[in-house]
C-alpha cells in the first residue's frame, strides 16, 4: 500500500513540493518566490535550484546545495523540508526522520513534517507511532486531506495485522482469514489506485 502523494517506494510516500504553509514560517524566503519560476530577469532562488536537482534525479547534488544553504540559513524550514525529502530520495532515512522530527519541535504548527514522519514509521513497520504523528498532523491541520488518506492506509494494515494474528492464533476462525483476505485485496486495490 503506498500512500499518497508518491514519491518513494513504502507503505507512504512524501510530498516533493512545498507545502503552502512552510511558506509562511522560512526565514529565507519570501512566501511569493515558493513555487514560482524564475523570469529571465531574476535568478533561481537556492530552493529552487535544489527542487530542480532533485526533479532531474540529482539528489546528492540536491543535498549538497540544501546543506550550503542551510549553512546560511539554518531554521529555513522550507529547505529543511526538502532536505529531508533528499534524504529520503538517498534512502536515509534515519537522518530523514531526524529532519522533520526537528521539524516538528521547531514548527509544530505545520502538519506536512508529520506526514512525513509517518512515511518513515510506516516504512519502519511501526504503525503504532505512523498513526500518530498522522493524527499530530491532523490535529495542527484539520483540513489536510493527505493525512487523512494516509491515516486510513495506516487504519487498513492496522486491520490486516490484526485479522493476520486473529487467524493465528486460531487456525479454525474462518472469518479471520476471510477478513485477512479481503483487507490484503483492498490494500493491493488501494496501491493500484496510484
Amino acid at each position: 500500500m503506498s500512500l499518497r502523494p508518491p514519491l518513494c517506494a513504502g507503505l507512504f510516500a512524501f510530498a516533493l513540493a512545498i507545502p503552502a504553509a512552510l511558506a509562511q514560517v522560512s526565514t529565507a524566503l519570501p512566501p511569493q518566490t515558493v513555487g514560482t519560476l524564475p523570469t529571465d530577469k531574476e535568478p533561481p532562488t537556492e530552493l529552487q535550484q535544489v527542487q530542480r536537482q532533485l526533479a532531474a534525479g540529482h539528489a546528492s547534488r540536491a543535498l549538497e546545495l540544501a546543506d550550503a544553504s542551510l549553512k546560511k540559513n539554518p531554521r529555513d524550514a522550507q529547505m529543511r523540508f526538502v532536505r529531508g525529502v533528499i534524504l529520503t530520495e538517498l534512502k536515509r532515512p534515519g537522518e530523514a526522520r531526524e529532519v522533520f522530527e526537528g521539524l516538528t519541535e521547531d514548527f509544530p504548527e505545520l502538519p506536512e513534517p508529520y506526514n512525513n514522519l509517518a512515511v518513515l514509521y510506516a516504512g519502519e513497520g511501526k504503525l503504532e507511532n505512523a498513526r500518530a504523528a498522522l493524527e499530530t498532523a491532523l490535529a495542527a491541520s484539520p483540513n489536510y486531506g493527505t493525512a487523512y488518506e494516509n491515516l486510513g492506509d495506516i487504519y487498513l494494515q492496522m486491520a490486516a495485522d490484526a485479522y493476520q494474528r486473529a487467524a493465528k492464533i486460531d487456525p479454525a476462525n474462518r472469518q479471520a482469514r476471510q477478513k485477512l483476505v479481503l483487507s490484503r485485496e483492498l490494500i493491493t486495490k488501494a496501491r493500484d489506485v496510484r
